[in-house]
């Protein structure tokens, strides 16, 4: 198999297509090559496009990370919910790594723009991130930034009812688990659970897990829960139906593995070359998602270039190829993908976007054997600065 390279271009800003983003309201938030955190939002008329810090809607300083985001309104069919909730329904929420390794929270509620800093002699003593931060609510009660530190360690800060709490998770914190690699991957689970999954130094994939009080922790491939290979890369965390929890993540050789659990017991597949699908191999990390009828789906780039979509339908792993002669005319992408499920006038149908190899940004949404294809910066009004890392759904 022949390698492609690819060159992104120079330009400063693309621009955003109003009239086929508004029938497809996939709010995200990204950062740009200046460090700019900016918030991309459908507020049901029209799309807001707003720089968070920076001199934007708040102070805050410039970003080395990509930002967190999500947002608190109706319960998702997965939240185990409290009858006296205490999180605001119009919440807006967004958290990145500054250039000293502090935590920048900007979050907007009630009509205001507001800003902390969460670690580093912040609202926390918690130390300095050396990777992104991963942030979710719980139960939408509690707000969890969990981050990386230099030294290896997972930390994790929380509020609960208005008060922040810190804590390491690994090494001799809350748990043994072993040192940490890479970012972890968070999500809340059944019922209020809290899953943190991350890769340490070997390529084991350790599996933190928070419910009634307490944590544990065990470790999902070589030996451990699976015999699934070493991990390169960060893991995908989801959630499937039935509260299936799936983690994949690519391998050295560019095999795509998958671990997963039924009733509480992990069990593991390769989901390309010629495992459950003929798919090829990977040149990046599978970004992931699930339908609200619990299919899983995930899509990847390989060595040529050309976006992957697999996706687990009725039990069966399905594949196909989305661009450049696929079921699309799209061409080869360059960097991403970065999905998310999203209804348009159709109905819910899965959303990517990548960057090509001339800096357009790419927009494919479809079912599986229906696809359709734009470039997104062209004949449009709303400016928008070029991400220089992904795009955060929220």
């Amino acid at each position: 198999m022949h390698s492609r390279s690819f060159v992104l271009a120079a330009a400063s800003t693309i621009l955003i297509a109003t009239a086929a983003a508004a029938d497809v309201p996939v709010n995200f938030a990204y950062r740009d090559a200046k460090g700019n955190i900016h918030d991309f939002h459908f507020d049901g008329k029209v799309w807001q496009k707003l720089q968070l810090n920076n001199g934007g809607m708040t102070a805050a300083p410039v970003a080395v990370s990509d930002p967190s985001a999500f947002a608190v309104g109706e319960a998702s069919i997965f939240s185990f919910s409290f009858s006296g909730w205490d999180l605001p329904a119009d919440l807006r929420d967004f958290g990145y790594v500054g250039e000293n390794g502090d935590i920048h929270r900007i979050f907007h509620h009630g009509g205001k723009w507001a800003h902390e800093t969460l670690n580093n002699a912040g609202v926390t003593s918690a130390p300095p991130a050396a990777g992104r931060v991963a942030a979710t609510p719980v139960n939408r009660r509690q707000l969890t930034y969990t981050y990386r530190d230099k030294d290896g360690n997972i930390q994790h800060i929380a509020s609960h009812e208005g008060i922040w709490h810190a804590y390491r998770l690994n090494n001799g914190g809350s748990t043994s688990a072993s040192l940490a690699a890479g970012d972890p991957a968070v999500l809340e689970g059944k019922e209020g659970s809290l899953e943190v999954v991350y890769q340490d130094p070997a390529g084991g994939l350790q599996h933190l897990h928070w419910g009634h009080g307490g944590w544990k922790t065990e470790q999902l491939n070589l030996g451990g829960a699976t015999e699934a290979p070493a991990a390169v890369g960060n893991p995908v965390l989801l959630q499937g139906r039935e509260h299936q929890m799936h983690c994949a993540y690519r391998d050295i050789n560019g095999n795509l593995q998958h671990i997963y659990s039924v009733q509480s017991k992990w069990s593991h597949d390769q989901l390309n070359n010629g495992g459950t699908t003929a798919a090829p191999l990977a040149a990046a990390d599978p970004a992931g998602t699930v339908r609200q009828d619990g299919q899983v789906d995930y899509v990847y780039r390989d060595q040529e270039g050309s976006l992957q979509h697999l996706f687990l339908k009725e039990n069966r792993w399905g594949s196909e190829k989305l661009n450049e002669g696929g079921l699309s005319s799209a061409p080869f992408a360059a960097r991403g993908p970065w999905i998310r499920q999203a209804a348009g006038s159709g109905g819910e149908a899965l959303q990517v976007f990548y960057l090509d190899g001339q800096g357009n940004l790419q927009h494919l949404s479809g079912p599986q054997g229906k696809w359709s294809s734009e470039v997104v910066n062209t004949g449009a009004h709303v400016t928008m600065a070029l991400p220089a890392g992904g795009l955060n759904f929220y």
